[in-house]
Formats: C-alpha cells, sequence, structure tokens
C-alpha cells in the first residue's frame, strides 16, 4: 500500500511527464533534392511538412506512431544550389539547430550532390559531412546520414560519385551513426528514368522512395523515450 506522501509525489510526477510530453521535431537538411525541386525552387528556411520527400515521411511516421503517442513534425530546411563545402556547413549549429520553436531531435544530412561539379573532392564532402554531425552530437540531437542519389546528368562519374557514398558510409560506422542508402533505394533506382525528371532530381514517385527509406531507417533508430518514465516506474515498485 502506498502512503498518501508516495501517492502525491506519483502524483506530481505523472504531471511533470504530461508537461514534458512534446511534438518530435525532425529537421530535414539538405540541397534542392530536399527541398523538392522541380517542385518548389525557394529556399525552405525550416517549413513544417513541405517540400519533396518531407511530408511523405512525416505521415509515415505518424502513423506508424513512431513517436510513442507523440506527434511528429518534419522541418524542411532544404537550400536549392547549396554546397556543403562552402555553404552548408555554415548553417550549424544555426539556424538549423537553434531556431526557436525547431529546435529538432533527429537531424536528416543528405549533401554533397553540389559540390561534385565544382571539382570538390570526396574526401573534402566527407570532411564538412563530419563536422555537421560533431554540432549535432554536441547540441545532443540525433543525426542521421543520407548517401547521395544516382545521377544521370553527365556531369559526375559513377566512380566519383561511388566513392563520396564510401565515406558518407565510413562516417556513419565510425561516429556510431545510422545511414539511410538513399543511393541503393532498395534496389529501385535502377528504374531511374521512372523517378527523376532531369536525371538529377526526383519526381512524385521518386520522392515517395526517398521518404519510405528514411522512414525504414529511422525505424532502425527508434524514438526517444522521455527519461522521467523510468524513474516514475522505479519509484512505483519502491517502498
Amino acid at each position: 500500500m502506498f502512503s498518501h506522501g508516495r501517492v502525491r509525489v506519483v502524483i506530481a510526477l505523472l504531471f511533470l511527464l504530461s508537461l514534458d510530453a512534446q511534438a518530435i521535431k525532425i529537421a530535414a537538411f539538405g540541397d534542392s533534392i530536399t527541398r523538392g525541386y522541380p517542385y518548389y525552387t525557394n529556399d525552405a528556411n525550416g517549413l513544417a511538412n513541405n517540400g519533396g520527400y518531407i511530408p511523405g515521411l512525416q505521415s509515415q511516421l505518424n502513423a506508424a506512431d513512431w513517436g510513442l503517442g507523440e506527434s511528429i513534425t518534419v522541418y524542411n530546411w532544404g537550400h536549392p544550389g547549396e554546397t556543403v563545402f562552402f555553404d552548408g556547413r555554415n548553417r550549424f549549429p544555426s539556424p538549423v539547430l537553434n531556431t526557436a520553436g525547431k529546435e529538432p531531435d533527429y537531424v536528416l544530412i543528405m549533401e554533397g550532390t553540389n559540390d561534385l561539379p565544382w571539382g570538390i573532392g570526396p574526401g573534402a564532402i566527407g570532411d564538412k559531412l563530419n563536422q555537421i554531425v560533431t554540432e549535432v552530437l554536441n547540441a545532443g540531437r540525433i543525426p542521421v546520414l543520407g548517401t547521395l542519389l544516382p545521377r544521370f546528368d553527365g556531369k559526375v562519374s559513377s566512380s566519383t560519385l561511388n566513392s563520396v557514398n564510401v565515406n558518407i558510409k565510413s562516417i556513419g560506422t565510425s561516429r556510431d551513426v545510422e545511414v539511410a542508402d538513399l543511393y541503393a533505394g532498395n534496389g529501385n533506382w535502377v528504374n531511374w528514368y521512372s523517378m527523376m525528371t532531369d536525371g538529377l532530381h526526383p519526381n512524385t514517385t521518386g520522392y515517395a522512395l526517398m521518404a519510405n527509406i528514411w522512414f525504414a531507417t529511422l525505424q532502425e533508430v527508434g524514438p526517444m523515450v522521455p527519461v522521467v518514465a523510468p524513474m516514475l516506474y522505479l519509484l512505483l515498485l519502491t517502498d
């Protein structure tokens, strides 16, 4: 039998748990592919549930109750034309991590596509992505890397693109960070001609595929569980 004092403590903790419950926020970071080109051409600036793969991903996460009862919002931080070497790295920690009301719990990172035509090599791209991962981890958030999509615009060799993706996977392994293998596309990018608009940017079918892959990867990561819940459980078991 619980004492009246214990009951009051439990009620107080339940109240605090209800206050602590917050919607889960996910930042989708990248270039025009993240933004949703050719359907969206402007800078997203953290728009919620907007862009290429973002609405599909948010819908899947909420439908699967991935947040364990908490609602999930995915914010689009896609910046068309951006390179990770010259520009993308400079958006960390602000504005991506520190915009009031949009501070993410998870950050989906996919950038480097625009670096390659400028002659920025796989090593330099990987170094900047690794720095972004460090910023996200230092902020206490969870990074998830994405490999670069296949491209058929004739500007970059497949071997160079593959080298970038090898580096991205290596970062994931060394930093214990999950990697969404968007390049592999679960084997579906072999039909790229029906999933892309220009050999670089996906069409609606391609963006739906991206949403599926990000969703599957986040399933591997798993949602964060509030610390107060196990504390409350232990309290209930203690005399």
